[in-house]
Parts: C-alpha cells; sequence; structure tokens
C-alpha cells in the first residue's frame, strides 16, 4: 500500500497541470464557472488523496465529473481512489470510461495494462459447473460446499472442484480461473459399484439316523419302567390288602370270603399282565440303545456310498 501511494504521490504531480488542461480543454461546452468550480474541485481532490483521505478525493472528483461531464481527468482520479477503499471492480470501470473518452491519450497502454491487472488479481472470478448423470449432485471447491451445479464465484487462481451425489463416484478437476472472466466445465458422475456381499456358507451336520433310533429307545424304555413302577405300586398298595382280607374272612368263615377271592385273583391277572408288558417294553427300549448305529459308522458308510454313486 505504501509503493502504492509513493507512486500516486508523484503521478499526482506530474498530472495536476494535464488535469486542468483537460478541464479548460472541455469547458468550451460547459459555462465558465462550471469550469472554474470543476477546477477547485480537482485540487482539493488532490490535496485529499494526498493525505490519503480518499472518500473526500472520491466526492470531490465526482463533483468535477458533473461539472465538466466531457472531461476524461476526474475518471483517472477516481480510479486512485476507488484502488485505496478497495473498489476494484468501480475503479475498472472509471478507468475504462478514462479511455473511452478520449482513446488516444498518450497513456492509454498503460491503462490498459493497468484495468487487466485489476481484471486478473483482484475482480472475482466465474465457474460454470455443469454435472450429468445425477440431479441430485452436490458440488465443492476446495473442499467446501457450493450448493447445486451452476455459476459461482471464486477468487482468481487454481482450484479443485468436485461433484459428489449418493451412489455415484466422485467427479473432480483442477481448473485455472482467470478474474472477471468466466470459465465453465463439465463433470460427469458414474455409477459406484456395487459391493458384492461375500458368501457365507453354513455348515450342517446331517443329523445321524441313530440319533432318532436312540430316543425312541429312551423314550420306550421309560414307558416301561414307568409301567413296572406302576405294577409294583398296585401290588404292594392294592393287591397285599386285599389278600389280607381274604386271609381273614376264610380264617373267620366268613361268606365275604369267596368274594374277596374273587377280586385278588383278578387283580393278581392284571397285575401280572402288566410286569410282563412293562418289562417288554422297557427291554425293547433298551435294545434300541444299545444296539442303534453309531453316528461314525453311518458318516462312513454315507461316505463309501457317495463315492460309489461318483
Amino acid at each position: 500500500m505504501r509503493a502504492m501511494r509513493t507512486s500516486m504521490t508523484w503521478r499526482t504531480a506530474a498530472r495536476a497541470c494535464g488535469c486542468a488542461v483537460a478541464l479548460l480543454l472541455h469547458s468550451g461546452a460547459a459555462r465558465a464557472d462550471d469550469a472554474e468550480a470543476a477546477r477547485a474541485a480537482m485540487r482539493r481532490g488532490l490535496e485529499a488523496l494526498e493525505r490519503n483521505e480518499a472518500t473526500t478525493a472520491l466526492a470531490e472528483y465526482e463533483t468535477a465529473k458533473r461539472l465538466v461531464p466531457g472531461a476524461n481527468a476526474p475518471y483517472y482520479f477516481a480510479a486512485n481512489a476507488l484502488e485505496m477503499l478497495g473498489r476494484w471492480r468501480e475503479a475498472k470501470e472509471n478507468l475504462e470510461t478514462y479511455l473511452a473518452k478520449d482513446p488516444n491519450v498518450s497513456d492509454a497502454a498503460q491503462v490498459q495494462e493497468r484495468i487487466a491487472r485489476i481484471r486478473a488479481t483482484q475482480l472475482p472470478a466465474r465457474l460454470l459447473v455443469r454435472v450429468t448423470g445425477s440431479e441430485e449432485a452436490e458440488v465443492f471447491v476446495d473442499g467446501s460446499s457450493k450448493g447445486r451445479p451452476g455459476t459461482i464465484e471464486l477468487s482468481a487462481g487454481s482450484h479443485h472442484v468436485e461433484a459428489r451425489a449418493p451412489s455415484r463416484v466422485t467427479a473432480a478437476q483442477e481448473v485455472v480461473l482467470v478474474g472477471d472472466a468466466e470459465t465453465s466445465i463439465t463433470l460427469s458422475l458414474v455409477p459406484a459399484p456395487v459391493e458384492k456381499a461375500p458368501d457365507v456358507t453354513l455348515s450342517v451336520e446331517p443329523r445321524s439316523p441313530s440319533h432318532g433310533w436312540r430316543t425312541a429307545g429312551w423314550i420306550t424304555a421309560g414307558v416301561g419302567t414307568a409301567t413296572l413302577a406302576t405294577s409294583f405300586l398296585l401290588d404292594a398298595l392294592v393287591l397285599g390288602p386285599k389278600i389280607d382280607q381274604y386271609n381273614a374272612a376264610s380264617a373267620h368263615a366268613d361268606p365275604a370270603a369267596r368274594g374277596l377271592r374273587s377280586e385278588v385273583e383278578s387283580l393278581q391277572t392284571v397285575l401280572l399282565t402288566t410286569y410282563v408288558a412293562g418289562a417288554v417294553v422297557a427291554a425293547g427300549g433298551l435294545a434300541l440303545i444299545l444296539f442303534a448305529p453309531h453316528p461314525s459308522s453311518v458318516r462312513g458308510h454315507t461316505r463309501s456310498a457317495a463315492l460309489f454313486a461318483f
């Protein structure tokens, strides 16, 4: 900033006379008092700019523009004040007007270079981003989201641009932007590869037929054992007392002895049958448990059969 201000100091002094001359050249189209007022405004503007009072200087240059519309010098000095204020686009526009009002001005080449430098380094660039392959794309510049595809204002220089969307491969491109100019790019999104789930094979051990036989054996043995236990209980709790009653009745020649004898014989027949049935069922269950094929032997037979079939 100090270097720029020093440059403005000598440039201001060198142009002060030229400014007055330029105003006088155009004063023919303006009233004499307007031309004099414009020259006074320019002098005040130059003094304010020397004091780094850019806002005050700009106001004086604007007054000179209004008083002598055909003069180009106020636009040049207004551009200086606007640069000091950081209002670069307005500074560029004032320099362009300075050249437009007098294309043959002696410093036209230098002013054009100054305009180009302002555009390239101080004005934002425009980037038009088009995205194909998804309607849900979001644009990112240097890692920051810029929303939907379209025109984006960015600083001049290099940028990393990305387009992202669900179920799409991110598309990226490096761009170099020039200030006050528009650049367009197109990013294409392609479907992301579908990750195949790993195959999971569950190894299920086939149930051996011997397992069913052993289960049936235990059930059968349990039924037989329960039948024997029931028979024993009936023998002890029912048949025993009946026999005692019959013996007592017979000893006393009781007529009821005959009926008791019939009941005892019936109970004995029933219990004998249940004893035999329970023993047979229990024995059958034990046989199933003891003689069922072993699982390893069953698997061996299965493998042998499979090999034979192959």
